[in-house]
């Protein structure tokens, strides 16, 4: 006859750190499983999990190692689990090393229970999963701007003016090198990790650009960033004489994405000074300029909708010549010649967000060493 094996947890957000766990605790013998209830959760993590309890006995229990799996109604502390003790009659009580307690130790072994502590290793070329770090890591998507700048009302006061932005997945950062980490900074205040999904995207959108901006009196952060962010895929905004836009169009075809995700990578030169100034109020800024940075939104517009990656390429080289047109500083000397390598090399190459220094966007079948691969979102 088998070992009888329990073991206790909450197990919500289900991972392949969980699977690996059972699958170690199982060759000890037949597996049990305790699930704490909702309630345990909210009482002592203050955090309501992420499935109900009826939902986690469902996927632990799924589990090809785990022989049943039990809800531990009754006590609402760490020793939720002793009423299975008396049920199941275990012989071995296995726990992680971070679920350890003496108390639970001693528990056991006045019961004649063999108390086994493992530590929290993951399956070979598997990364090391736990439910806290899932929680905790940053879910916020980035945004990439193809063509910007009307989202200022100094330009769009002027002449109306289009901007286009795509979404994409989440990577590592580096703060001020124009990848809109002050809006990701705001949303982490208000939110946390991730954008609440109970929120219209356009509403969480006007919410966030409000919260960045009510102390801001010499320059609003524009509404690229918070739209960029709160909206999956390609997004053409329109400004007329406002810091928000009268309209907002997104790209809905998933092939136009696919194909544009096949040529699109970043590259990081270095962040940008905290002195760094985009405009200091006494540019002259030329109608034509802005003219043609309305038609460049156009050709880039068509050039995506028709998939062309040489007319694509070739407008996001313009865009980043002519944003140098409008702000001078949009280009810093440290990044002249690189930006002037990529563009010759590759089929486009521009600056993210304000410029001066920080990421750039690399339009390119040829990928080099140093480029990160970026996907938009659908």
């Amino acid at each position: 006859m088998n070992k009888k094996v329990l073991v206790v947890g909450f197990f919500d957000m289900f991972h392949s750190g969980h699977v690996e766990f059972f699958r170690t605790a199982s060759q000890y013998g037949d597996l049990c499983v305790s699930v704490a209830t909702d309630e345990n959760s909210i009482i002592n993590k203050n955090k309501k999990p992420i499935y109900t309890e009826e939902e986690r006995k469902y996927m632990v229990e799924s589990c090809k190692y785990v022989k049943e799996a039990h809800i531990s109604y009754g006590r609402i502390d760490i020793f939720s689990f002793e009423p299975h003790l008396d049920l199941i009659k275990p012989n071995i009580f296995i726990i992680n090393e971070d679920g350890h307690d003496i108390r639970k130790q001693q528990l056991c072994e006045n019961k004649g229970i063999k108390y086994i502590v493992l530590q929290r290793n993951p399956q070979e070329n598997l990364p090391r999963r736990s439910s806290t770090d899932l929680r905790n890591r940053d879910q916020i998507p980035l945004r990439l701007d193809f063509v910007s700048f009307f989202d200022q009302k100094i330009l769009n006061s002027k002449i109306p003016g289009k901007v286009i932005v795509a979404n994409i997945e989440n990577f590592e950062v580096e703060d001020r090198s124009g990848m809109s980490t002050s809006t990701r900074k705001t949303i982490k205040k208000i939110f946390g990790n991730k954008l609440p999904t109970h929120i219209e995207k356009q509403e969480l959108a006007k919410i966030i650009f409000l919260l960045e901006n009510m102390h801001n009196t010499k320059y609003i952060s524009g509404a690229v960033d918070q739209i960029g962010i709160c909206y999956r895929g390609i997004t053409l905004m329109e400004f007329n004489n406002d810091f928000w836009p009268h309209s907002i169009i997104n790209i809905k075809d998933d092939s136009c994405i696919d194909w544009l995700n096949t040529y699109l990578y970043v590259i990081h030169t270095k962040k940008r000074p905290e002195e760094f100034v985009l405009y200091n109020g006494n540019e002259s800024i030329s109608i034509d300029i802005l003219k043609k940075q309305n038609e460049l939104v156009d050709k880039c517009w068509k050039s995506i909708n028709d998939k062309n990656i040489v007319e694509f390429g070739k407008v996001i080289n313009d865009v980043h010549n002519n944003q140098k047109e409008i702000w001078p500083n949009y280009e810093s000397v440290y990044c002249k010649s690189t930006i002037e390598n990529y563009q010759k090399n590759h089929y486009g190459c521009k600056l993210m967000g304000a410029g001066g220094c920080g990421y750039a966007m690399v339009v390119t079948d040829k990928p080099e060493k140093n480029f990160i691969k970026v996907e938009i979102t659908k």
